[in-house]
């Protein structure tokens, strides 16, 4: 039943008290009036707006017939913007992964103008007829909800299943043979040229069972083909169990690595079929003329195979290549992707010296050492100016003479030969002032007022002076903070007094790197009798230096935890049982020199070998250092 609202007269303002706004009814038809009014509203505010309107000039398109070789097909689907302002496709989605779309993200279809989409089908595998849809969404007011309803562009069109490049030289099809009351017959045979995947270097083996007497159990045997070797097929179980008018597809899977001929002839399949109870089968042969020539597909699986690898797979492979399109990608492989360091240009250049000269340049670039230049020029003596350069450059700024001593030996007339000995008679000198004393330092600032380390040794030179002026003991006062430098740090102490002929001074411990000296602990404010040798009154420098590495407060602990059982300084010896029956004992005396950081191992100085020529497989002679642990010693 439809409802009416009720007919109302008009009614005069001076007539509203007797009209009857408590009826239910039509206040209700008022709201739907209401309702209306909004409606119409909202329709007519969208007409006054400006809007997209896509219209496609065909919303379908059929490829025909298709040939599954030749690759994917592409249509171009083009459409026009009738609407009043710009079109913009914000997505498009395909229905499945054998599709492709193309079209401009980026751009704006203006009011009248055209664009387009194109939708691209692959075919590969994919035999048969097909129909596929693509979702095209734009900015067109109605697609402006939470689930938009797309337009729609469909290809479609039937794939023509393409042909093995190896196939059957004897038709495609053997002849049917009668056994058993059972009919089967075996079809192609057939694998693709370029074995990239397992699945591509399948022989596809079909298998039909033709009999009006129920079922059967079969299980495919392969052909002999070489020597006793024969192919065996799998239909994914040991048996499988076939209608009448059923089809199987099995298969067998050529190990290229391991196929040792080009060609494979077979003459005959065999299909076993199982009968009555038990493993009974009874064997079906059928005649066959299989001829496969392997020797292309060979070659180009172990061309990808070598491009794969590694340079050594590479170079191998390169040695009997067969094909020059095949060498040239290879070289170039080497050259620009393989070849990552020195040795890679060694490998190649000793085991495929064609590519030799493809490689100057890149080794020259490596050339980082004079071990590398050696190489090179090894190689590459020809462009020894070019490796003469690159050395100079590494070695203008180098304090090794070593280095220097080489680039002499190997470019005896080179264009740098003469500053290169300048270089190393200058280090000569720089060597002397560093290890020497105040002469050595002033003869070096003498003979290179400008030379590269001159600021050093002026430092150097400036710092002796001083220490000799403050190891004038006679200019020592009481309280002056005095200093002893050595490979573990500085120790500072406070001169507290002298002794009559001040051959000694008692000094306070104020910093140290911990250990011992002369047997005492150098704990803070311990108090030492010192002789001044080796002493000097602090430089500024000193002072701050040995405040900041100080450790004297936990000396004591350090010298009693972590394994540090003898001190620094600490006389140890350890006695080896030798001979025959061990009946000598030899004594091996030392001298703790230093510890590691986590105290595992002390560095040692032999006082007294007790006879023996070897330690822990080490030579050992008095005044040798040598590592060791504290195991052992006493």
């Amino acid at each position: 039943m439809i409802n009416t609202p009720p007919r109302i007269s008009p009614i005069l303002l001076k007539d509203v008290e007797y009209f009857n706004f408590s009826n239910t009814e039509i206040k209700k038809w008022l709201k739907k009036i209401s309702f209306l009014l909004i409606l119409v509203l909202i329709q007519v505010s969208v007409v006054g707006q400006s809007a997209p309107e896509i219209m496609f000039n065909e919303k379908n398109y059929d490829f025909g017939q298709i040939q599954e070789e030749n690759g994917k097909v592409t249509h171009r689907f083009y459409y026009t913007n009738i609407g009043t302002a710009d079109l913009i496709i914000t997505s498009v989605r395909t229905s499945c992964g054998c599709q492709t779309v193309n079209y401009d993200k980026t751009k704006s279809v203006p009011p009248g103008q055209e664009g387009y989409i194109d939708v691209s089908y692959n075919p590969s595998k994919r035999p048969g007829a097909f129909n596929k849809s693509v979702s095209v969404f734009t900015n067109e007011p109605e697609m402006n909800v939470e689930n938009p309803i797309p337009h729609k562009i469909y290809v479609m069109g039937t794939v023509i299943e393409g042909q093995a490049a190896l196939s059957l030289s004897g038709g495609s099809v053997a002849p049917k043979v009668e056994r058993y009351s059972e009919t089967y017959f075996v079809g192609n045979l057939t694998t693709n040229a370029y074995p990239l995947t397992p699945e591509e270097r399948k022989l596809k083996l079909e298998v039909k069972y033709n009999s009006d007497k129920g079922t059967v159990d079969i299980r495919p045997r392969g052909g002999e083909y070489h020597e006793g070797r024969s192919i065996h097929f799998t239909c994914g179980r040991s048996t499988m169990k076939l209608k009448s008018g059923e089809e199987i597809n099995c298969w067998t899977t050529l190990d290229l690595d391991r196929l040792k001929v080009d060609n494979i002839v077979i003459s005959s399949v065999t299909v076993q079929e199982f009968v009555g109870y038990g493993p009974k089968y009874k064997p079906s042969t059928f005649p066959v003329n299989i001829s496969l020539d392997f020797s292309v597909w060979k070659t180009d699986w172990a061309f990808r195979k070598a491009l794969k690898g590694g340079l050594a797979e590479e170079i191998n492979y390169l040695e009997i290549c067969p094909y020059d399109d095949h060498k040239t990608k290879l070289e170039n492989d080497v050259v620009s992707n393989k070849v990552k360091n020195i040795e890679d240009i060694v490998y190649v250049n000793d085991n495929y010296p064609t590519l030799k000269y493809k490689l100057t340049e890149k080794m020259l670039s490596m050339i980082s050492s004079i071990s590398d230049c050696r190489t090179f020029l090894k190689y590459y003596n020809s462009y020894a100016s070019k490796a003469e350069e690159v050395l100079y450059n590494l070695l203008k700024e180098t304090q090794s003479q070593s280095d220097i001593d080489a680039y002499i030996e190997m470019f005896p007339t080179g264009k740098h030969i003469t500053e290169m000995k300048a270089s190393k008679t200058e280090l000569q000198y720089y060597a002397k002032a560093l290890d020497g004393d105040i002469q050595e330092c002033a003869t070096y600032i003498s003979k290179y007022p400008n030379g590269r380390f001159v600021s050093e040794i002026q430092s150097r030179k400036t710092r002796l002076e001083q220490l000799k002026a403050n190891s004038n003991k006679s200019l020592w006062k009481m309280g002056n903070k005095i200093c002893h430098c050595n490979t573990y740090g500085v120790t500072m102490v406070t001169l507290d007094q002298w002794n009559e002929d001040k051959s000694n001074f008692k000094g306070i411990v104020v910093a140290s790197p911990g250990g011992l000296y002369e047997g005492t602990i150098l704990q803070k404010g311990n108090l030492l009798w010192i002789e001044p040798e080796n002493w000097h009154k602090c430089l500024e420098d000193e002072i701050q230096y040995a405040l900041n590495n100080d450790r004297s407060v936990e000396a004591e602990k350090l010298l009693s935890e972590k394994n540090m059982k003898f001190p620094r300084g600490t006389v140890v010896s350890q006695t080896f049982q030798t001979g025959w029956l061990f009946k000598f004992n030899n004594t091996i005396t030392a001298k703790v020199e230093d510890w590691n950081d986590d105290f595992t191992k002390m560095k040692i100085q032999i006082v007294s070998t007790g006879g023996l020529n070897y330690f822990n497989g080490e030579s050992i002679y008095e005044g040798k250092y040598i590592w060791v642990s504290p195991i052992g010693w006493q």
